[in-house]
């Protein structure tokens, strides 16, 4: 039994041997597993944070991928074309797997269209078979696809179309082109018009350059290169102003240029640009923009033009015309100068011819003078008349060379003023046994015709010279036969005259200058005298009148001059023909005092002879201070003064009266011999009351004095104003008087008051036409002898009244 003690003893520490054993194995398990469990939620913690990171990771990608997404569609949708993906598989089924769906605005199919069917594509018939063609061989090369032509969209329009496309080997061997087509309609077009251009510039002598949208040149025709030296292959790619311009290039026109451009703007310019080898050369420069249809610009056409011969001529002439201004200036002083000169000329000549005509006049007018006398007198008074019209003449030919001569409008009666002119005119044509006839025509018939009465508004005085100088010159020239004077109105209304002799004509070499001053026809007509001035003032005053004068004529078969006038109605009331009063001898009333004012003796001799034989009381002053003097002395009734005086002038003397409140009221009268009336002189003469120019006159002195004092005149004698005796009565002859008073106009030689006379005469006594008309031809001749012989012959050899004459009748 003492045995088996140790034996349980011995089992038992086994026992906790082995419990130990497997506590401290389940200690050491109990410790892995929670150092594994450990981990294990360290891995497990891993991995959520993983998780996590991969899934926002693939939501971010996925917001990425949807971002793209929309990103390309908006580009696709952009872009100026047709973005696609098309695959072929082995058993030959074929699509789009995307088609942008800006094909619809492209080719006019929408994308889920193209989808569903891509042959809504429909290929131009002509160009199907290079479709084919280029994308079988696409695809059987697994090479690039690029094709152009022609489709036609769902509206039946035709477009140029462009594709392209790369293939890839995708999935069960199938075939994938990824590319893009786009709509080239427009750049076709302008290619076209390119070719068009490029036709028309390679045959033009302007060059021409054709650039891109940014200004690049793309083409230029032979003319540039010819222009420029730079052939077509050292002028592509670059810009124009980059090759051509430099240093004295007008920085103000590059500018110009370079903003035209930027704005896309058609325009013109001239610069200067460089040669290749360095010489400038002057260019005008058309350049105009080109647009696609849809506004996008495409391209700039520029034609080019050498000007540089222009602009060596515009300097040319710009020289010429400074010199020709220069020269105008020179002219327009020396036109200046010659006008002060005519005008001093016209005072020196006046004045002493004032004092010429002036006593001409007061001696004529004296009854005590012997024969001798008598004749010296009407040599100075015919002498005196001539140098006064040449003046005349010249200082009006002055005038209308210098712009300066006036025209007025006068209103006349049209008639009474040509059977005035025909009354003047006629006795010349009696005294050289010529025709003298003035006849109404209507032009378009061709015939005569009555021409009523009218009252027209032209200037009076130009017609009457123009006419005086035509037909007056036309009785000169003819010695048989006679003159017409037809006239009437035209077609369009205008006013004509043709003046026709059979005289001596005028050589066709010579008619060029009939209208020149101081030129006369050399054959057949320079015997016969004279100025030279009547047909150059005719001229003029027709184209002061806006008219026009010209001529037919042969030599030996007489002449036709014509002048064609503008012609207005007028609507004032005809007007009573002026007739003549006879000799002054005194006015009613008490006796008025003039002061006459002129530095120069003679003229103030005259003018008071003038008036203090008709009874004025005259006061003297040698200038502008003494006339002062005289006035504190002595109120005058009027005053008469020289404009022409050293230190105070006629003007200011005028002005200083005025402002005197004791004489303002006095009339001042200016007498000038320098001085005419006209637009220019108006407003200057506007203090004065009355002109009155020299040399004087004794009627326009005694109207204007008159009318400014209000007198009343009394005459030497009436005129007759009845009809004399029959040709069967005694005394078959004019009366006395008449025949004494144009006695005394003929010696005095006052040939135009003796015209004036005998035209009322004629009128007042037609019974004695024949001789007045006698008379009257003299006159216009200016034979003041052989007038006066005549008409002391009428009255008797001693110049007494004589019963009967074979002149009269």
């Amino acid at each position: 039994m003492s045995d088996e003690p140790s034996v349980w003893q011995k089992r038992l520490e086994r026992e906790r041997a082995a419990r130990k054993q497997a506590e401290r194995l389940l200690e050491g398990k109990a410790l892995e597993l929670y150092r594994k469990n450990q981990e294990l939620e360290k891995v497990k913690a891993d991995l959520k944070k993983t998780v996590q990171r991969r899934t926002e990771e693939l939501q971010y990608s996925l917001r990425m991928l949807h971002e793209e997404e929309h990103r390309l569609a908006d580009l696709a949708a952009r872009f100026p074309g047709v973005i696609y993906q098309w695959y072929l598989r082995p058993n030959g089924e074929c699509g789009f797997y995307y088609i942008s769906p800006t094909c619809e605005e492209t080719f006019g199919f929408t994308a889920e269209a193209a989808l569903k069917d891509w042959t809504v594509i429909q290929i131009h018939p002509d160009d199907q078979q290079r479709w084919d063609s280029s994308a079988e061989a696409a695809i059987s090369g697994q090479i690039d696809w690029d094709f152009e032509g022609r489709i036609i969209t769902s509206g039946g329009v035709v477009k140029w179309m462009r594709g392209c496309g790369r293939p890839v080997r995708g999935r069960n061997e199938e075939i994938v082109f990824n590319g893009m087509m786009m709509d080239i309609t427009p750049l076709k077009k302008a290619e076209e018009e390119l070719r068009r251009l490029s036709l028309v510039a390679s045959r033009t002598i302007n060059g021409v350059v054709i650039t891109d949208e940014s200004g690049y040149i793309i083409w230029v025709n032979r003319a540039f290169s010819s222009i420029t030296g730079y052939d077509i292959s050292e002028a592509v790619g670059k810009k124009p102003g980059h090759l051509l311009q430099g240093p004295l290039t007008d920085p103000d026109t590059i500018k110009y240029i370079s903003r035209q451009l930027l704005n896309q703007r058609p325009f013109s310019a001239e610069l200067l640009n460089y040669h290749k080898n360095g010489n400038t050369y002057w260019l005008r420069l058309d350049v105009n923009p080109l647009f696609d249809d849809n506004g996008r610009l495409t391209n700039f056409v520029a034609l080019e033009t050498d000007i540089t011969r222009q602009k060596e001529t515009e300097e040319a002439l710009r020289m010429a015309r400074q010199m020709a201004e220069a020269a105008a200036r020179e002219a327009e002083e020396a036109n200046q100068a010659k006008s002060r000169f005519l005008a001093n000329m016209s005072h020196e000549i006046r004045t002493p011819l004032n004092g010429i005509l002036g006593y001409a006049q007061i001696m004529a007018r004296r009854k005590d003078l012997s024969p001798d006398i008598k004749d010296m007198i009407r040599t100075i008074g015919r002498s005196g008349e001539h140098l006064l019209r040449l003046i005349d003449d010249i200082l009006d030919l002055s005038k209308i060379e210098a712009g300066k001569l006036e025209l007025h409008e006068d209103h006349f009666a049209l008639m009474a003023f040509l059977r005035e002119l025909e009354d003047m005119l006629l006795p010349r044509a009696e005294a050289k046994n010529i025709r003298l006839r003035f006849v109404p025509w209507d032009y378009e018939a061709g015939v005569s015709q009555v021409f009523g009465e009218r009252m027209v508004c032209m200037d009076e005085k130009a017609l009457r010279q123009i006419l005086l100088n035509l037909v007056g010159n036309a009785i000169k020239f003819t010695q048989v036969g006679g003159v017409s004077i037809r006239y009437g109105l035209t077609s369009a209304g205008r006013l004509r005259f043709e003046i026709e002799d059979t005289g001596t004509g005028i050589d066709t070499s010579e008619q060029a200058g009939v209208f020149n001053a101081f030129e006369q026809a050399e054959k057949g007509r320079r015997s016969i005298g004279g100025t030279g001035l009547g047909l150059a003032i005719s001229k003029r005053l027709c184209e002061l009148m806006n008219g026009e004068i010209g001529l037919e004529s042969e030599l030996g078969t007489g002449s036709l001059f014509w002048v064609e006038l503008p012609l207005r109605a007028s609507d004032a009331p005809m007007r009573e023909p002026e007739v003549r009063l006879p000799d002054i001898s005194g006015y009613e009333g008490e006796p008025r005092r003039v002061l006459v004012v002129d530095d120069n003796v003679d003229n103030r001799v005259v003018l008071s002879d003038l008036l203090t034989s008709v009874g004025f009381e005259v006061n003297k002053a040698s200038d502008s201070q003494e006339a002062l003097d005289w006035i504190e002395r002595e109120l005058p009734d009027l005053i008469l003064t020289d404009l022409v005086m050293p230190n105070v002038s006629g003007f200011e003397l005028c002005r200083m009266i005025h402002e005197d409140p004791r004489v303002k009221h006095v009339p001042v009268v200016a007498v000038s011999a320098s001085l005419m009336r006209s637009a220019e002189n108006k407003e200057r003469l506007m203090p004065f009351a009355a002109f009155v120019s020299k040399p004087i006159m004794v009627d326009e002195l005694y109207r204007e004095v008159g009318r400014l004092l209000g007198l009343t005149w009394r005459y030497v004698k009436d005129v007759p104003i009845t009809p004399l005796p029959s040709a069967s009565m005694p005394g078959n002859r004019p009366a006395p008087d008449t025949l004494t008073e144009l006695l005394d106009l003929a010696e005095l030689g006052d040939m135009l008051e003796v015209q004036r006379r005998l035209v009322q005469l004629v009128r007042q006594y037609p019974q004695w036409e024949k001789y007045y008309r006698r008379l009257e031809s003299l006159a216009n001749d200016f034979q003041a002898d052989a007038l006066a012989h005549l008409i002391r012959e009428t009255l008797g050899g001693d110049g007494t009244a004589s019963e009967s004459n074979p002149e009269i009748t």
